[in-house]
């Protein structure tokens, strides 16, 4: 593919704002080979995070996009907010009572702010596209925490919207996390209903993860792994469980692109592959490219099948 020159002229500005996507909320670029300057009449926040503006860094380089523009759709709310089984999105979201009903209208609206980073807090209950409305995925946003209020007690079923159901190569990813940094994900259980190609976490190019008492079960990987991470710095996880998973192709974690950090206090149990072929061989159920410092501690692998005779548990180390 050879190069293209992209313009947004600077007198007959174009606008671009309230969008949502499950990464880059409003524009990604690809492979961008230097500074891309986007004047703007209308964008969607100012001072927008790769959480709305994002530069696709194939190449990895470390080119941005320069918005500027002229006026903001709205102002995030620098607060913590609530999401409940029956909240409303027309709600201010800023107490229980007055809470979303959308945890991806949550995330979206709510303050990225390193000094003083915010929760998403959900409250008890189920949360699917059929029960309460959920819009999938739910992108992950820098310096913010989304916590539900226990494995037990909040339990997030992704769906794929029928629209999309049969589009070839499609998967349901539940959480994205898209060039974030210090996004954070705990105290909830993940599931899928309706999806036999299902990921619970899909990152790439992610500073400092951190995923904190989760449990993801009964999911259907087929193009991407339970936890689909491609590269990734610094990562948290501890007291993550995955379990009851069953895949012809893929496994529970994936990471394609070194990653470094901590994975403690974990869980990966009852995971079986059933992928045959007599020319090929078997993805592991775990993958993991580690860079150079990567330490998995205290942590229980146990009950793993594969169809084919491979290791189980497969660990790439950069030295």
């Amino acid at each position: 593919m050879g190069s293209v020159n992209v313009t947004f002229d600077p007198v007959n500005r174009c606008s671009i704002y309230n969008n949502t996507a499950g990464a880059g909320q409003d524009i990604v670029a690809h492979s961008i080979n230097n500074d891309l300057s986007i004047p703007l009449e209308m964008f969607t926040v100012a001072n927008p995070s790769s959480y709305y503006a994002a530069a696709y860094r194939a190449s990895g380089n470390e080119f941005e996009l320069l918005i500027d523009a002229q006026a903001f759709h709205h102002q995030e709310i620098n607060h913590d907010l609530y999401v409940s089984p029956e909240g409303d999105d027309a709600n201010d979201g800023l107490s229980p009572a007055t809470a979303l009903k959308t945890i991806r209208t949550a995330v979206y609206r709510i303050a990225s702010d390193s000094s003083n980073p915010k929760t998403v807090h959900i409250l008890p209950g189920t949360y699917s596209r059929t029960t309460n409305q959920q819009m999938f995925p739910i992108p992950l946003k820098s310096w913010v925490k989304v916590q539900g209020a226990g494995i037990e007690d909040t339990q997030i079923v992704g769906e794929m919207d029928p629209a999309y159901a049969n589009v070839q190569y499609n998967a349901l990813k539940v959480i994205t996390s898209f060039y974030q940094s210090h996004a954070s994900l705990e105290d909830l259980s993940i599931t899928s209903a309706g999806s036999d190609n299902s990921c619970a976490i899909w990152g790439f190019e992610d500073e400092a993860l951190q995923l904190k008492k989760l449990r993801m079960y009964e999911l259907s990987p087929d193009l991407y792994a339970v936890i689909n991470i491609r590269r990734a710095s610094n990562i948290m996880w501890d007291s993550i469980t995955i379990e009851d998973i069953t895949t012809d192709q893929m496994g529970m974690l994936y990471t394609e692109g070194y990653i470094t950090g901590t994975i403690r206090n974990s869980v990966f149990r009852n995971a079986a592959s059933t992928y045959t072929s007599n020319q090929v061989w078997a993805k592991p159920l775990i993958w993991t490219s580690a860079g150079q410092s990567f330490t998995v501690e205290n942590s229980i692998f146990t009950n793993l099948s594969m169809a084919m005779m491979m290791l189980r548990l497969f660990v790439l180390v950069e030295f």
